[in-house]
């Protein structure tokens, strides 16, 4: 190594003035031709690419953020009246319904039949009542009529699904 350092030397000395300088220029110049190639040229061409993911980006943000509210909403719902699966589970009886249907008024028809009525309920909290169902009552029969603004009145037979379905 000290003698290729000896010998670069011993070549640096030998040159004139002029050459040394032209050397010295030629170096300064290629040495900001490689800084401009290999960084900022990499920098510029990142800063593209990730412009351009920016509104996907902001897009994903925006749903998360939705996201994370409906399963605020959701963890905000009572428990369901039973486990997912549990066949043998006992239908839910009228106050559970009250429970799962705030506000409702709930009528017995016998046979594990009830009719629902939400006077001025809003159709998003329908929906989380009947998920909260878990399956073990099914509507038979719905009936929705808007009366003002958003509110409406909701109607509904439930009853314990059919075998095999």
């Amino acid at each position: 190594m000290s003698a290729a350092l000896a010998s670069v030397t011993a070549r640096w000395a030998a040159l004139n003035t002029r050459q040394q300088r032209m050397v010295i220029g030629g170096g300064a110049l290629l040495a900001v031709a490689l800084l401009f190639a290999l960084v900022w040229l990499p920098l510029q061409r990142a800063e593209r690419s990730l412009a351009a993911r920016l509104p996907t980006l902001q897009a994903q943000h925006a749903a998360m953020q939705r996201d994370a509210e409906e399963v605020k909403r959701l963890r905000s719902l009572p428990a369901t009246l039973t486990a997912s699966g549990n066949a043998g589970a006992r239908a839910p009886d009228a106050n559970a319904l009250r429970t799962l249907f705030p506000g409702a008024e709930v009528t017995a028809l016998g046979n594990n039949r009830y009719r629902i009525v939400l006077a001025d309920g809003r159709f998003g909290r329908w929906l989380d009542g009947v998920r909260g169902l878990n399956g073990q009552l099914v509507i038979a029969e719905l009936n929705v009529v808007r009366t003002t603004g958003e509110a409406l009145r909701i109607e509904a037979v439930l009853q314990p699904p059919k075998a095999g379905t």
